[in-house]
């Protein structure tokens, strides 16, 4: 039985541009980014991710991969306040994300490196 919880995401790149994705196992997803792997996105082989600036927990990929379209037509400005008030998208919801519950997780949010296994 798999679960329906998906992660939408934010990291930043070594270059600090943001790259926004969405995935249902985030330290994989995060060491496909950052080790470069054929899976990880082509935008993040070519800037090298370094830190993950917010995750959100959906109930469902669709919910999770609605967030993703959201944040990715943000401008610059907005995605960072959007990290540094996550909240924000539970007290005021555009009417797209109505009926979607995007929960913060700070568990994930730091370099990289530090939540892939050590080798």
């Amino acid at each position: 039985m798999s679960s329906d919880i998906s992660y939408t995401y934010i990291i930043r790149c070594e270059n600090g541009s943001l790259y926004t994705g969405i995935t249902k196992d985030v330290p994989r997803r995060m060491a496909e980014h950052y080790f470069r792997t054929e899976k990880g996105a082509k935008y993040t082989r070519a800037r090298h991710a370094v830190e993950v600036m917010m995750v959100w927990q959906s109930d469902s990929w669709s919910a999770a991969a609605t967030l993703e379209h959201y944040i990715k037509a943000l401008p610059r400005a907005k995605k960072l306040t959007l990290i540094s008030s996550p909240d924000i998208l539970k007290q005021s919801s555009p009417e797209k994300l109505k009926g979607n519950l995007y929960i913060p997780v700070s568990d994930y949010n730091g370099l990289i490196r530090n939540l892939l296994p050590s080798s």
